[in-house]
């Protein structure tokens, strides 16, 4: 069965330090190749595999990315890993 043209939700995690173009081609990529209708931005509060670089905190990286995402209605940003712990 094709995912294309499946209306649905995509999730991107990343520590989106900081967010950049890549991540926002990467969601907008999974709009079209996906045929979904919103990717939410899903940023890490605790990396368990590494640590991550230079690190300005698990809320402002939450703030960049709800920047970042601010111009295109078919991106959110979640605070499910910045709020939890670990």
């Amino acid at each position: 069965m094709s995912s294309v043209g499946a209306a649905g939700i995509g999730v991107l995690g990343s520590a989106f330090n900081p967010p950049h173009l890549g991540h926002l081609a990467l969601a907008q990529e999974a709009l079209w190749q996906l045929g979904l209708e919103e990717v939410i931005l899903m940023p890490t509060g605790s990396a368990p595999h590494k640590r991550i670089a230079d690190d300005p905190g698990r809320e402002l990286r939450l703030a960049m990315t709800r920047l970042a995402a601010a111009d295109d209605s078919r991106f959110t940003v979640s605070t499910l890993e910045v709020e939890r712990e670990g």
